[in-house]
Order: structure tokens, then C-alpha cells, then sequence
């Protein structure tokens, strides 16, 4: 699914490089695939419509108990203060990635930097999954 996600939503002049364990070695539940597909979705998205031709790796990788996912892309990038205190009427894609991080018990966390790129990087614990 994130193949066919990475191909569907990138903008011209965009490469989108995908280094993504097998499933089984994942070990999501359904539903914490859905919240993986989700993030991803929106954070490229993001890339496509914001940060300009560039470069954007996704990546899902298990590390003992966590399983994380990032998405990092070398475009224009924000300031991060600026979407925090004054975002836009009718982008709701960072509170709904929020949200959907916090109900299935996952950290969410951006860097970013005008100029810099973007990286987001969802977390989910064994102990956030119970």
C-alpha cells in the first residue's frame, strides 16, 4: 500500500524512495497499519503540495519493541512555530496526524526549518500498543 501511496501522491520533480520491512516483520495490528498509512499518507502529501521538487525517503523499520516510520524530504521545509500558532483555515492534515498518533498510543514528532527540509517521525512502543 505505501508503494502504491508513495506513486499516487508525489509531485512532479519528486523522487520518493521507500526502505519498508515485510509486514511480518513489522508486527502492526491492522489498526496500527492503518495509523502507519495514514501519517505517511499526510506527510506526503505535505511534501507534494509544500516543500518543492525534492527528495523524500519513507521509512518503516521494528527496533526491538518500537516500530517507527519516517518521512524525510530535503524541500523547502516551515518554521515550526509558526504552524503551531497560526495555522492555515482548512489544514487540519497536522492535527488529524496528531490525533491519530495519540489514540493508538504513538509519539508524533516533527524538525523542521525554512530552507531545511522536513523530518516527521512516528514511534510506536510495545507499551503504547498494549
Amino acid at each position: 500500500a505505501l508503494t502504491d501511496l508513495a506513486q499516487s501522491v508525489r509531485a512532479p520533480q519528486q523522487e520518493v524512495r521507500l526502505d519498508v520491512a515485510p509486514a511480518e516483520a513489522l508486527g502492526l495490528s491492522p489498526e496500527e497499519e492503518r495509523v502507519v498509512f495514514r501519517v505517511a499518507q499526510e506527510c506526503l502529501r505535505n511534501a507534494a503540495k509544500h516543500a518543492g521538487p525534492c527528495s523524500v525517503t519513507v521509512s518503516v523499520v521494528r527496533d526491538g519493541d518500537a516500530v517507527s516510520l519516517d518521512v524525510v524530504d530535503d524541500g523547502a521545509g516551515f518554521a515550526l512555530d509558526a504552524a503551531d500558532s497560526t495555522p492555515d483555515t482548512g489544514h487540519f492534515g497536522l492535527s488529524l496526524m496528531t490525533d491519530a498518533a495519540r489514540d493508538a498510543g504513538a509519539l508524533l514528532q516533527v524538525a523542521s526549518a525554512p530552507g531545511r527540509g522536513t523530518h516527521w517521525r512516528l514511534v510506536m512502543t510495545r507499551e503504547g500498543r498494549s
